[in-house]
């Protein structure tokens, strides 16, 4: 949480001064908007902690390592075998049970 400099309180409080309600209230009406106002600007700038804490924890098992997250392309490792795999591969399901 972003805490509210003497001087920007005071400039804050100018600004509300014509409201009507204790000055207590007003100081925690301020704080309660800047801390809203703030939390917008992390999250549309990527500093929200909670983006920060996502982004440190993802994709860290690859991380220095991309070729090892590569997956080499064989075409014959790619075609199944239906009958060897035991795979039931007719249109009609009569005879089949299902699970």
């Amino acid at each position: 949480m972003s805490v509210i400099g003497r001087e920007d309180m005071m400039f804050y409080r100018s600004l509300v001064e014509s409201v009507d309600m204790p000055d207590d209230q007003k100081d925690e009406s301020i704080r309660v908007i800047f801390s809203i106002v703030c939390s917008f600007i992390d999250q549309a700038f990527g500093s929200h902690p909670v983006q920060l804490s996502l982004k440190e924890r993802a994709n860290t098992c690859f991380s220095g390592r991309s070729d090892y997250a590569r997956i080499a392309h064989d075409p014959e490792e790619e075609a199944a075998d239906l009958e060897i795999e035991g795979a039931i591969n007719t249109q009609d399901s009569e005879g089949h049970k299902v699970p």
